[in-house]
């Protein structure tokens, strides 16, 4: 032996397969732990087989909640149809109206109506009288306790116009359900819009989106003074429809995101 050389001798160390559904459920739990977004989607610094892990938990998570809600759905037609004829009548009236405020929700957007942006509305300095009492009316039911105070307990057109050009108004606008209306939000809409006595109709010569904003408020208003007398059963019926539209919202978003990876 030389001096000052030195031997090293290489060890070979066992490799430890994992089973390929073993490896599998890992990624699952790992998946399950950190959540799901579109960034992990396409994430690819932990290592060369995320996207396939991921897509894999991704596709068995949506098949879970796919079975889940048409479970949830089947119970929820059948406490309607098992209701009393009365009951039973006053729900389909609720739908009927849900349906039609949510409908209004979608065509503010739409690009063939005058006005095509609802943020167009927000441009207006001077509107006339009734673009003005119209869109102030419908803006009570979406400002806050905070936001009303801080405006002096009135709204004003500047008010109206921040929140038009606002580019989360529509989001805020579908997130204002009638369960979380108050009573002196739709108290201040009644009044203004009585007093000024603007109907769908006149706005509807001076904007579309104007005009579907008094739709939605309106069908709003309706649905919350038919449910608010409803039976504890009917709101309980009510409430789970609320929780079954967020379970198909929430495969909906998994959809996309596994559309995207």
């Amino acid at each position: 032996m030389q001096k000052g050389k030195k031997f090293h001798t290489k060890i070979r160390l066992p490799v430890c397969k994992i089973p390929s559904h073993i490896h599998a459920g890992i990624w699952s739990i790992i998946f399950g732990y950190v959540g799901v977004n579109k960034s992990l989607a396409n994430c690819r610094l932990v290592c060369k087989k995320w996207k396939k892990y991921f897509k894999r938990f991704l596709q068995t998570l949506l098949l879970e909640k796919r079975n889940a809600l048409a479970s949830f759905k089947q119970e929820w037609e059948d406490l309607i149809e098992n209701s009393s004829p009365l009951m039973k009548q006053d729900l389909n009236n609720a739908l009927q109206l849900k349906s039609e405020y949510e409908r209004f929700v979608e065509l503010i957007p739409k690009k063939y109506s005058l006005f095509h942006r609802v943020s167009d509305l927000g441009k207006l300095n001077r509107p006339n009288l009734l673009l003005h009492y119209g869109i102030i009316s419908v803006m009570y039911l979406l400002a806050s306790k905070d936001e009303l105070k801080k405006e002096g307990g009135r709204l004003s057109w500047n008010y109206c116009k921040k929140r038009l050009q606002d580019k989360n108004f529509i989001k805020s606008l579908k997130e204002t359900t009638p369960e979380k209306l108050t009573h002196t939000q739709i108290t201040m809409f009644q009044e203004i819009r009585q007093a000024s006595l603007i109907t769908p109709e006149q706005l509807s010569h001076e904007s579309t989106q104007a005009q579907y904003l008094m739709e939605w408020a309106l069908k709003v208003v309706e649905y919350r003074e038919l449910t608010k007398n409803f039976s504890k059963e009917a709101r309980e019926i009510i409430e789970l429809l609320n929780v079954r539209e967020n379970k198909q919202r929430e495969i909906e978003k998994f959809q996309q995101i596994l559309t995207s990876a």
